[in-house]
């Protein structure tokens, strides 16, 4: 976890050092002093790397023959990307990923649903961030913040593989019995209510998509453990008070918020979204 007096915000904006357009240069050393000692946090060496094809190059920083991040370039107005000082804006801590590099950083907070930027001190720690973001406050650090704004979409390049959307369904199977039909309740003229689904979905909710978090009302309440499908999900979010929507890897995880779910970006993700209102005919909750 950041200490406070580190990760405090301080008045000012930061403005992150940009790679060239995939352009070689020479890597930096920039010692940075923040509250407290810290060691000194090396500049990323940036080079050509062969990319899919796109329709915009984008600059792509070399981390290890193995792993490689990209960067949109030019960089996005008014993001922080690659920003020394203390994080500002409603930021609210997802806690630290058990990684240590840029790459495997950027990877952790794409995963996990929600998380919009992270800060990262190289070889020290990696922390996750969900909320609005604003910028830095400027001044030197060990650390450097990125907003995940700041990296290609790397579903809108050209690739000869075929993203695929997965569902999951659970059948019971016994020799002697069948599963019962789906439970229907009308709620409303043109309305049912569907193994506890609205149907018709609700035109203006999140219902069973795909994509990254776009919105600005968010409030990270946990990730429930042993929690790995929708119905176990929807049922911690249904009895936490302030719960108003969730995201669920199948078989994985799920994670819990308050605040709006106003829309999500057609980007594939393994997690899938679901806000509260999608659902009907629950029991009352269990505070």
């Amino acid at each position: 976890m950041i200490a406070h007096n580190i990760l405090a915000a301080f008045v000012g904006l930061a403005v992150g050092a940009q790679a060239g357009p995939c352009k070689p240069s020479s890597a930096t050393t920039t010692t940075g002093t923040a509250s407290t000692d810290f060691t000194s946090i090396t500049g990323i060496a940036t080079s050509r790397e062969p990319t899919t094809t796109t329709t915009t190059e984008a600059a792509t920083t070399t981390i290890s023959p193995a792993e490689y991040v990209c960067f949109k370039n030019p960089a996005p107005a008014g993001k922080a990307c690659n920003a020394q000082g203390g994080g500002q804006g409603d930021l609210q801590t997802m806690g630290n990923a058990d990684t240590l590099t840029l790459a495997s950083c950027h990877k952790s907070c794409q995963d996990m649903p929600g998380c919009i930027a992270f800060a990262l001190q190289p070889g020290s720690w990696c922390a996750l961030w969900a909320g609005t973001f604003t910028g830095t406050s400027g001044g030197e650090s060990a650390w450097s913040w990125y907003d995940m704004d700041c990296f290609c979409d790397e579903s809108s390049t050209t690739t000869n593989s075929l993203s695929i959307e997965l569902t999951t369904s659970s059948v019971e199977l016994t020799s002697t019995t069948e599963a019962a039909p789906a439970t229907t309740t009308t709620t409303a003229p043109g309305e049912s209510c569907v193994n506890n689904e609205r149907s018709p979905v609700p035109s203006d909710k999140v219902c069973n998509k795909h994509g990254i978090y776009d919105g600005t009302a968010m409030e990270f309440l946990g990730s429930p453990p042993d929690v790995k499908t929708m119905e176990s999900c929807r049922t911690a979010c249904h009895d936490t008070s302030e719960c108003t929507y969730f995201a669920f890897t199948p078989g994985q995880s799920c994670y819990i918020y308050g605040g709006t779910l106003e829309s999500v970006t057609d980007q594939q993700t393994d997690y899938i979204w679901y806000d509260m209102d999608c659902f009907c005919d629950l029991e009352e909750p269990n505070y």
